[in-house]
């Protein structure tokens, strides 16, 4: 819990976890907030915030074998996650200034500079998402006012516009996917209930939805894998919750992944990623800070959970 940031990685299915400091190996300064990564151009990126000055910091690896590598992309964010998003070529990497807006860093092609540039929009809580869809690019954050707001581009070289999607939420970070033609923006209220904002095409108009399960904290995590579309959440007591959608027309369903396959209470935001047709929920554990792994080999198996900790000796992490 220094706020060194830590890579545990598995290089190949069947293989045993490992943990690297890259604070030490590339000199990435301690971090406040969550690191996000992204793959483009065949390089790795990590973008963290600075803890000392709140700079935003890339850390890249332009090959595997290669040496990490670090860089100050001097922009003074608020000490928060970033989000990032890779589209037209070009790599947008979104943070929240001092002043509450919405600020895109990015990079054109390889090679040329970072450039910042403020984004419209009313004053946002230190948290974003982003995702691509049918040609645009969409930042959700809820406002300080606690409304739920998209900043989208329709297409390079056009200007940014802001919208109200006219939901209510509590000032985490949405987290959004694209599914089935769909663009789904998942929130939580004030009661902790756990909605979906979603856009069923372009021209429509948005839509609410109350979800199943039990209350929720504010932080959430999406992703679609198989079909499905799953949110994962930790509820008020800590335990992690999956709300999923086996296909559209179906009703959402919420199952408790504490009680089966025991997950560890946890504190912060769950994170996923499918990969070798897994899907992985990272988690931090809320006594002793030990990083969590729950995984899902297929669809009709069961889950599974194991601690990282223990097992690639990942350090303690902060939630």
């Amino acid at each position: 819990m220094d706020g060194h940031l830590q890579e545990t990685y598995l290089a190949r299915m069947g293989g045993a976890w490992a943990t690297q400091d890259l604070s030490v190996s590339a000199g990435t300064p301690s971090v406040a907030g969550q690191p996000v990564a992204v793959v483009h151009d065949g390089y790795t990126s990590v973008f963290t915030v600075n803890a000392s000055n709140g700079h935003l910091q890339e850390t890249f690896l332009a090959r595997v074998g290669g040496a990490w590598v670090t860089q100050d992309l001097g922009v003074v964010a608020v000490a928060q996650t970033p989000s990032v998003s890779v589209h037209d070529g070009y790599v947008s990497v979104f943070t929240v200034g001092s002043a509450g807006q919405i600020q895109e860093t990015y990079l054109s092609r390889l090679g040329a500079a970072w450039v910042t540039q403020v984004l419209p929009g009313a004053v946002v809580a230190p948290y974003t998402s982003v995702v691509t869809h049918d040609g645009y690019v969409s930042v959700f954050a809820v406002t300080t006012g606690g409304r739920v707001q998209e900043t989208f581009l329709a297409r390079l070289g056009v200007a940014w516009v802001s919208q109200d999607l006219g939901a209510a939420a509590v000032a985490q970070a949405p987290s959004v996917v694209v599914h089935d033609g769909y663009v789904s923006v998942f929130t939580v209220t004030a009661a902790g209930q756990l909605q979906e904002t979603y856009l069923a095409r372009l021209g429509t108009a948005w839509v609410t939805q109350a979800l199943p399960g039990g209350a929720v904290k504010a932080a959430t995590s999406a992703l679609v894998h198989d079909g499905y579309v799953s949110v994962f959440a930790a509820t008020t007591g800590g335990r992690l919750q999956e709300v999923y959608l086996a296909r559209l027309g179906t009703a959402w369903v919420s199952q408790d992944l504490a009680a089966d396959p025991g997950t560890a209470l946890l504190a912060g935001r769950p994170v996923t990623v499918v990969h070798d047709g897994y899907t992985s929920v990272f988690t931090v554990n809320a006594t002793g800070g030990h990083v969590q792994e729950t995984y899902l080999p297929r669809i009709g198996a069961a889950w599974a959970t194991h601690d990282l900790s223990a097992t690639a000796g990942t350090p303690a992490a902060r939630p």
